[in-house]
């Protein structure tokens, strides 16, 4: 297989945007495949590849080799300022390579170089950072505070594709109604903790509504629960947020029905039970190469 056929394999006739960094992409992706790198690919280099393709951990795999374009199997301060080229964030908000965040990876004298284990760690904190650092830009000219429409703004233009794809419609439609249209960062803070934790929100009103045996749960009943929980040391301000996004008629109380009007549960425990989300691995395992290739520019 040559590496045009290669292209064409992964993407399933669609069009190689003229992108310089999706064809610098896909070129990383025939180079992991290409094992002994003769610039052609036997079936079993095709085979592993896309078992490879298949693996939990493949995102970060493919974004390191991306990267790491000497092939010295660690990332330098040089590599990490090549990845942020890659994403949309250099021509909306400037990124501060010094700030402490930055040098508690890759030191004061940004000699330190990651294995692909740190990596891994830098891009997981990577999304927050410059969420953080997209707000301080923003709200250093206006009282520190931000504009819903300025928050949506920063979301769009620093969160992973990944992560807006996921992020429930009405969550971020109601941002002004949750927020407010003066946003602080302790605000800002407390609404993506809150995003992050929405499986221990599902987890904390069932605990709570079975505690009491009524599926109504009021915010203190909420948020008593809620810190019970192991490592989800939810906050008051937080728990406000989760009122604000589920407690759609103000009664002052939600339930997981109110829960599930805002985020839908896809598959539901019988399912798996019945083995159905291994189907659906399985129907969609013929197509991991490509959509892994387009997951790793949804890493930046």
């Amino acid at each position: 297989m040559t590496k045009e056929d290669f292209l064409r394999a992964v993407l399933e006739g669609e069009k190689l945007s003229d992108s310089p960094v999706d064809k610098e992409k896909y070129e990383a992706l025939f180079t992991l495949a290409d094992y002994n790198l003769d610039g052609k690919l036997a079936f079993d280099e095709y085979f592993l590849f896309e078992v490879l393709m298949t693996g939990p951990d493949a995102d970060y795999y493919i974004a390191f080799t991306l990267v790491d374009r000497d092939n010295d199997g660690r990332i330098s301060m040089a590599d990490f300022t090549r990845l942020l080229q890659m994403g949309a964030l250099v021509s909306k908000y400037p990124f501060n390579l010094e700030s402490d965040w930055a040098t508690s990876f890759f030191g004061r004298t940004a000699d330190a170089t990651l294995d692909f284990a740190e990596f891994t760690q830098l891009l997981k904190g990577f999304e927050g950072e410059k969420l953080s650092q997209a707000f301080s830009h923003v709200a250093s000219s206006q009282n520190g505070k931000i504009s819903a429409a300025q928050f949506d703004h920063i979301l769009t233009h620093t969160m992973s594709h990944r992560s807006i794809s996921e992020l429930p419609p009405l969550v971020r439609a109601n941002i002004k109604k949750v927020l407010g249209d003066e946003i602080s960062f302790a605000q800002l803070s407390a609404w993506t903790n809150v995003i992050h934790g929405l499986d221990r929100v599902r987890e904390a009103i069932i605990l709570a509504s079975d505690e009491k045996r009524h599926p109504q749960v009021t915010e203190k009943e909420f948020l008593r629960t809620a810190r019970r929980l192991p490592l989800a040391d939810f906050t008051p301000m937080e728990s406000a947020i989760v009122f604000k996004i589920f407690d759609a008629d103000n009664d002052g109380t939600i339930s997981l029905a109110d829960f599930e009007t805002v985020v839908p549960v896809k598959i539901s425990k019988s399912e798996k039970a019945a083995g159905k989300v291994e189907a659906q691995a399985n129907q969609t395992k013929s197509k991991s190469a490509a959509n892994h290739a387009v997951d790793v520019r949804s890493l930046v």
